[in-house]
């Protein structure tokens, strides 16, 4: 087997940009970001004939170039991420994207999300608002009476981890922490709860 002669087959770029396949990728994808996956299919398809030892193998990888060049800036295109069935038995899996979204909620969400909106402005006072601040009225209905011992014995691990290098009776600390956390929003109550847990 000559591979020389098998290098010396492989179209040049020239000859390759004259295709009309070629062509439709430039129009389709950008003269750039083809001759970028030209170079890279012929250094893939050099590099292959070099470790062959079957000249039919490799004049049917040479024969492949055009279709290569076409599915590889194809592939750079394509969405990675694709929907997956989630068989693990686990409802809320966060390498699956934790919890499907109902597909109401992603009908309003695109008609948000596919324009600006009042994320961090506060449209009442009209000033710049928190982006949290839309869920504060559902937070308020959530309280901690609400979950079972087990859920408030790590909601109360987590608070002491976070509050471990300040001094937790410092009432500052707290305060600091609801204004961030408006998922739970603590009550009075809860408050002094809190204080008495850790004290």
């Amino acid at each position: 087997m000559n591979k020389n002669l098998l290098f010396r087959s492989i179209p040049k770029v020239d000859i390759l940009l004259e295709e009309q396949e070629i062509q439709d990728l430039i129009d389709a994808y950008g003269r750039e970001l083809v001759m970028d996956v030209i170079r890279e299919e012929m250094d893939a398809l050099r590099t292959f004939i070099g470790k062959c030892e079957e000249e039919e193998k490799a004049k049917a990888q040479i024969g492949m170039l055009t279709q290569n060049i076409k599915r590889h800036a194809g592939k750079l295109h394509e969405p990675n991420m694709k929907m997956v069935i989630n068989g693990t038995g686990t409802v809320l899996h966060t390498n699956l994207g934790r919890a499907p979204i109902s597909k109401e909620h992603v009908e309003r969400l695109a008609g948000i999300v596919s324009g600006y909106s009042n994320l961090e402005y506060n449209l009442e006072a009209g000033a710049r608002g928190e982006r949290y601040s839309h869920f504060e009225k559902e937070s308020e209905l959530i309280t901690m009476d609400m979950f079972p011992s087990e859920v408030k014995n790590l909601f109360w691990t987590f608070l002491l981890n976070s509050f471990h290098e300040h001094d937790y009776t410092n009432e500052s600390y707290f305060d600091e922490y609801s204004k961030k956390n408006v998922f739970i929003k603590e009550t009075s109550y809860q408050k002094e709860q809190f204080k008495n847990y850790i004290t």
